[in-house]
């Protein structure tokens, strides 16, 4: 779960299609959950099997699971193992258990900008002047073009925006801000904001570079903030072409402030001018009198770790070929070998509590009588920890037929640090899975609260968010700020929790675990699938919803 800006995700958020009938949200009748069936499925819930599973992933012998290593691999080995042993059928690859993924680690090794101004070149200090991002397709990269400047480099027109608008960015270097217009809704604009998104809209309108300068929000020194840019990991599909690949973008670099304010000499307006302006919500794009060359040099590291998927087939020979997706990331962070004292980042809550849950979850649907009328599909991914890497791989290739995936659950890190009185359900207000999640929640006598953390932007840090950008709807579910204990704070709590444990070696079994609280959260995520897996027609896209509109095509 990412729950903090880390530098990494700063560096992230710095950078209407017709002619398809993709499905819009209707109400659809609820499915009955008082039945005896659903009831005993309910019963086989229980705090001890909850916290054996959180006992057994959090262990120190699984050396904080980090992706790509021994400890992770126990922890795969162990979730397929209880995965067989439920009588569930493997779902990976070559009717495995294990879906096997390389992914890259690309390391900038030098990199060089030459500005052309007035006929003169002039030389940007790789480091102190900007840094920039390797290419993890290509271990020498170079573009040379002429540059303009495009705002937030974001395009929203059915929400009134477009920094794209009037300006011809073919052939060019873009030159954009950080973040995204305050105007935007809260799960649109952490969308528009991210590096991936503006470096497709960018190559998109035909742009051949990317040059970030740094917004105001921008809070890191540069000094910082520069020492992690020059890393990057990707997963490479099987025809050898990484997924952070954006065909078209040549070179990517992030300039400092004084640089980013040497560029806009001789323009339209100031650096200083041109934000004010984005600010009051106005795009304000411009040619820039320069030309720029930018070239870099990049090496390559190669390794593998798998995502875990098993499968129970439903029972309705009409809709046993569609799936619901119950997701969790089973990596953490791994050894910090810089930490005094403990090292090992056992990642307790983060995530063997949803590594846990996904198993708890699988236990419930293979004690029903009959499987529910749609299949249900489990899957453990890798590499979140990463930038959701092990799910945006399953969602580019899945193991079943994309078309007929139907849902996402997604199960992260659900802190049971205090008795749990509601529930944030992010994702549900974007299509029918949101009617689905109340009945859920209800039925368990939980509440559904909005978003606490709008400031954190959680839509888009969680695995749900991989499945969004492939056309499924999906959600995820984390501890609401109320505590059942008025004795207890919750917000406090869990702001403290954030601040003090997460992604510290404190997230161990150690820590406070209300189990009781967090059956009630395991058993709501299984009434939302067993929802959706009878219901006779599958979720769909509330209308008008930008992420239907945007992506519903490609589950189609």
């Amino acid at each position: 779960m990412k729950y903090r800006l880390s530098l990494t995700l700063v560096l992230a958020a710095s950078l209407s299609l017709s002619g398809y009938n993709f499905l819009i949200a209707a109400d659809a009748e609820p499915v009955d959950l008082s039945t005896p069936d659903v009831t005993k499925a309910l019963s086989v819930l229980t705090p001890d099997k909850l916290h054996a599973h959180i006992r057994i992933l959090a262990d120190d012998r699984l050396e904080g699971r980090e992706a790509g290593t021994r400890g992770y691999d126990l922890a795969a080995d162990y979730v397929a193992g209880q995965f067989k042993s439920l009588g569930l059928q493997p779902a990976g690859d070559r009717n495995s258990f294990f879906q096997k993924i390389t992914f890259r680690t690309t390391r900038i090794e030098d990199a060089s900008i030459t500005i052309m101004r007035d006929g003169k070149e002039s030389s940007l200090s790789f480091s102190d002047d900007f840094v920039a991002l390797g290419d993890s397709l290509k271990k020498k990269a170079s573009v040379k073009a002429p540059v303009v400047f495009v705002g937030y480099g974001v395009s929203a027109p059915n929400h009134g925006y477009d920094d794209y608008a009037g300006i011809d960015a073919k052939g060019k270097i873009v030159v954009i801000v950080s973040g995204a217009p305050r105007k935007l809704p809260g799960d649109l604009r952490s969308h528009l904001a991210s590096r991936s998104s503006k470096s497709a809209n960018a190559a998109a309108h035909g742009a051949v570079g990317v040059i970030t300068v740094l917004g105001p929000e921008f809070r890191f020194p540069w000094e910082r903030f520069r020492r992690f840019v020059g890393r990057s990991i990707t997963w490479v599909g099987p025809d050898g072409i990484p997924g952070n690949h954006q065909p078209g973008i040549e070179g990517q670099a992030i300039l400092n402030k004084e640089t980013s304010q040497q560029i806009f000499a001789g323009a339209p307006a100031t650096l200083e001018e041109a934000l004010k302006s984005l600010q009051s919500g106005k795009p304000n794009s411009f040619p820039l009198p320069i030309e720029i060359e930018l070239s870099t040099t990049s090496t390559h590291e190669d390794f593998e770790s798998s995502n875990v998927a098993a499968v129970l087939p439903g029972s309705d020979p009409a809709l046993r070929g569609e799936y619901i997706i119950y997701s969790a990331h089973l990596d953490h962070i791994g050894i910090n070998q810089r930490a005094e004292g403990d090292k090992i980042n056992n990642g307790a809550y983060d995530n063997a509590s949803g590594s846990a849950a996904i198993l708890e979850v699988a236990r419930a649907f293979t004690s029903l009588p009959q499987p529910p009328r749609r299949s249900v599909l489990f899957l453990a991914v890798t590499a979140e920890e990463k930038g959701l890497l092990g799910s945006d791989y399953y969602a580019h290739h899945p193991t079943v037929p994309k078309k007929n995936i139907v849902a996402n659950i997604n199960m992260d890190m659900f802190l049971m640090i205090y008795p749990i009185k509601d529930m944030v359900a992010f994702g549900s207000e974007h299509s029918s899975l949101g009617k689905v999640m109340e009945q859920a929640m209800n039925h368990v006598g939980l509440e559904l609260s909005p978003d606490p953390m709008p400031e954190q932007n959680l839509f888009t840090r969680s695995d749900h968010y991989s499945f969004v950008k492939q056309g499924v709807p999906s959600v995820f579910l984390i501890t609401g700020f109320n505590s059942a204990d008025p004795k207890m704070d919750g917000e406090k709590m869990f702001r403290n929790w954030l601040r003090t444990i997460y992604h510290k070696p404190t997230d161990d079994l150690s820590q406070k675990m209300h189990l009781e609280s967090g059956v009630k959260v395991v058993q709501a995520n299984f009434l939302a699938g067993y929802i959706i897996a009878n219901q006779d027609e599958r979720p769909a896209w509330n209308p008008g919803n930008f992420f239907g509109e945007t992506f519903g095509h490609l589950a189609r």
